[in-house]
């Protein structure tokens, strides 16, 4: 099957409503992930997301790497609902 531009969202090629997946493995998931960076070395950020439809999670985070610190933030929560994300922590290192 040849790859088109829904290929891109987390939306699966089923029958089924889109908070069901087409396969119960309780390790399937979707996730994003990006790099942005100065043409220096003075600051590198990544931005990551997953979703976990068999686990009934998502979660996200933000890296951000300035000089010689790094600060990460991360949150996770429950799938659907429209609850914000929660369990958020911040981690800086030098």
């Amino acid at each position: 099957m040849p790859l088109s531009p829904m290929d891109e969202f987390m939306a699966h090629q089923t029958c089924e409503t889109f908070d069901h997946v087409f396969t119960s493995d309780r390790n399937f998931y979707d996730r994003y992930y990006f790099n942005m960076h100065a043409s220096s070395d003075e600051i590198f950020v990544i931005i990551g997301m997953g979703q976990y439809p068999n686990l009934g999670t998502i979660d996200a985070f933000v890296s951000v790497s300035h000089g010689e610190t790094i600060d990460v933030v991360r949150a996770s929560r429950e799938l659907g609902g429209g609850v914000p994300l929660t369990g958020a922590n911040w981690e800086s290192t030098q």
